[in-house]
C-alpha cells in the first residue's frame, strides 16, 4: 500500500524575509520556522506550505518544494490604512479554509494564531501544533491578565494538539501555570564545522531589537564600565528607544552601533567576537545562543540561561543579573579561556540542536495522529 502523503502548514508571516532574503523584522521563532519548513519540504512523503504576510510579493511563491502562500494586507507597516485590520482578517480565514493541508504548525502568542487554532480544530477538524516562541507565552503574565485577548489565549494554548516547549524549564512553567502537558524539541541548525582559522577575536556582541525585554540599556552600561573592551551592538527596530540610543551612544570611542544585519551574514560578526552578551529579561531558548555555539563564541548571559545549559555545559558565563560578574568575567577573558569556552558551545550545539534531530522529532508528533 501506498504511504498517504502528508500536507502540513506552517504560519508566521514575517519569515518571508528569510525565505527572500530581503531585509526585515525576524525574531528566533521565524528562524526556527524557516529551518523547519525547508527540512520539511525536502523529505518524501510530504508536502509543505507556509503562510506569510503581505510584503508586495506574488502568490504563490515557490522556493525549491516549498510553496509560500501571502495572506493578503497582512503587514504590520500598513496598518494605518483603515481597512487593513479588517481586510486581513478576511483572507486570513479564506486562507485557512482553502487550505488542504493535515497538521497546521504555529508560533507566538498572537490573534494570528489564534484564529488559526480555531478555525482549523473546529471548522476543519484538523491538527494544531502549537510552538511556544518565549517563557512569555506561558509563564501567565499574558495568559492570566483580565482581558479578552489573554482569555483567548488561554482557549488556543488549551485546544492545540500538542504544545512543543523549547527546554524543560518552559514545559515546567506551562503544567504549574495553565496545567497542560508539553512536548520538547530543542531548536534546531544546519550543523557546520566552522571554518574559523587565526581570527582574532576583539569585539564584545550583542544582537536584538530595541524594546524593554531585550535591555540593551544594560549591554551599553557594560560598555561604560569597560572602555577598553571593544562594544558591538546590532540593533533592530524602529522606535523612540532606538533612536535614544544612535543619538546618546553613537559617538563613544568603544561602541560601535550597527542598524540592521542579515540573518545570513550575522555569522561574521560571531567569528569576530570574544563573546556574545545577552540582556534579555524573558526567552525562550534563543538562537543566538546557538549561532554563538557554532562560530566557537563564548556565551555571558544575564537572566537567560535554558536548563542551565551555559553552567553545566561551560558554554560561557551566566552572571545571574550581576553586572559586577559580568564585568570580572569579561576582564579575565584570554584567548585560552575563548578557544575552549567555544569548542564546549560547539560541541554542544551539534549535540542538542542539530537539525535533523528536530525534524525527526516533529514527524514522530505528525506521524501519531494517524494512530
Amino acid at each position: 500500500m501506498t504511504e498517504k502523503i502528508k500536507k502540513i502548514c506552517f504560519l508566521l508571516p514575517p519569515t518571508y524575509f528569510l525565505f527572500s532574503k530581503k531585509p526585515g523584522l525576524i525574531g528566533g521563532a521565524e528562524i526556527n520556522f524557516y529551518y523547519l519548513a525547508k527540512e520539511f519540504a525536502q523529505k518524501e512523503g510530504y508536502i509543505v506550505d507556509f503562510f506569510v504576510g503581505d510584503f508586495g510579493q506574488s502568490s504563490p511563491e515557490y522556493y525549491d518544494k516549498l510553496k509560500l502562500i501571502k495572506i493578503k494586507h497582512f503587514n504590520y507597516g500598513q496598518e494605518h490604512r483603515f481597512y487593513y485590520p479588517l481586510s486581513w482578517r478576511f483572507y486570513l480565514i479564506k486562507t485557512i479554509l482553502n487550505n488542504p493541508s493535515d497538521v497546521f504548525i504555529i508560533s507566538t502568542m498572537s490573534v494570528v494564531s489564534v484564529y488559526l487554532t480555531f478555525l482549523v480544530q473546529i471548522v476543519k477538524k484538523k491538527k494544531v501544533i502549537y510552538r511556544v516562541a518565549s517563557d512569555l507565552d506561558v509563564n501567565g503574565i499574558f495568559t492570566r491578565k483580565n482581558t479578552l485577548n489573554a482569555y483567548f489565549y488561554r482557549k488556543m494554548l488549551k485546544r492545540a494538539d500538542v504544545i512543543v516547549c523549547q527546554n524543560s524549564k518552559q514545559a515546567d512553567i506551562l503544567y504549574n501555570t495553565h496545567q497542560l502537558k508539553a512536548v520538547v524539541i530543542q531548536n534546531g541548525f544546519p550543523i557546520k564545522l566552522p571554518q574559523i582559522h587565526h581570527i582574532s577575536r576583539e569585539k564584545i556582541l550583542w544582537i536584538g531589537k530595541a524594546d524593554e525585554n531585550k535591555n540593551p540599556l544594560l549591554f551599553l552600561s557594560l560598555a561604560e564600565l569597560l572602555p577598553n573592551e571593544n562594544f558591538v551592538m546590532i540593533l533592530t527596530g524602529d522606535n523612540k528607544t532606538k533612536r535614544d540610543i544612535i543619538n546618546n551612544y553613537q559617538d563613544k570611542n568603544n561602541i560601535q552601533i550597527i542598524d540592521f544585519v542579515s540573518f545570513f551574514e550575522i555569522d561574521n560578526y560571531f567569528k569576530n567576537a570574544k563573546c556574545f552578551v545577552n540582556t534579555s529579561k524573558f526567552e525562550g531558548s534563543p538562537n543566538t545562543f546557538i549561532q554563538a555555539g557554532l562560530n566557537l563564541c563564548p556565551i555571558l548571559s544575564f537572566n537567560v540561561n535554558p536548563d542551565d545549559m551555559i553552567t553545566k555545559y561551560s558554554l560561557g558565563c551566566y552572571c545571574d543579573g550581576s553586572l559586577e560578574r559580568a564585568v570580572n568575567f569579561i576582564k579575565t577573558l584570554d584567548s585560552d579561556k575563548i578557544s575552549q569556552y567555544g569548542k564546549n558551545a560547539l560541541n554542544y550545539v551539534s549535540t542538542n540542536h542539530n537539525l535533523n534531530d528536530t525534524v525527526k522529532k516533529y514527524q514522530e508528533l505528525i506521524e501519531k495522529f494517524d494512530q
